[in-house]
């Protein structure tokens, strides 16, 4: 699929349960992220808990309780939520800019082997 994605802030206030926010960070101010080629604190797991739902797996942490993580490393962001009952998350996320991206290629266009699981699948008994 191809399609072109834009970056999208939002602002997200998460109450820190009994285990935590359920959520995992990675990268720092120094780690450049494998897959965007960008540095900062990453969403890089989200768990059932007070996040889910409402963070996902590649978030930029932009600021958490409005102090921007733009050069800290992941412990100071972990510390400074393990001191919070509350996490306001000021994130970036990466959004496909239209549909199509995100449904795939149009009606007719269906790969080969899809195309032929239908035919024989409308053949058969």
């Amino acid at each position: 699929m191809n399609g072109s994605f834009a970056m999208q802030t939002k602002v997200l206030k998460v109450e820190k349960g009994p285990n935590g926010f359920g959520i995992a960070l990675n990268g720092g101010a120094k780690t450049v992220n494998q897959f965007t080629g960008d540095t900062g604190i990453f969403v890089s797991d989200v768990l059932q808990g007070p996040a889910f739902g409402m963070l996902i797996a590649g978030d930029k942490v932009l600021e958490i309780n409005g102090i921007s993580m733009e050069k800290a490393e992941k412990p100071q962001a972990t510390d400074l939520l393990k001191r919070s009952k509350t996490a306001t998350f000021k994130v970036a996320r990466r959004v496909p800019t239209n549909m199509s991206t995100m449904m795939g290629p149009p009606m007719g266009q269906m790969p080969v082997q899809m195309q032929q699981y239908q035919t024989m699948m409308q053949n058969s008994y």
